[in-house]
């Protein structure tokens, strides 16, 4: 089992961009399945739900 990766720092920071984007799609997704009918949420509920203080 591998235990460790050797990447680039540019390709290391685009995974991790990937990852913050991966975290807000699920964002998305938690609310899409909620069967919300309206399409917004409150701006400290999508803050909370992304991690943004």
């Amino acid at each position: 089992m591998p235990v460790a990766v050797l990447m680039g720092f540019d390709a290391f920071e685009a995974l991790l961009d990937d990852l913050d984007d991966a975290d807000g799609y699920r964002a998305l997704a938690k609310h899409d399945a909620d069967g919300s009918e309206n399409d917004t949420i409150p701006q400290e509920l999508a803050a909370r739900d992304l991690g943004v203080a």
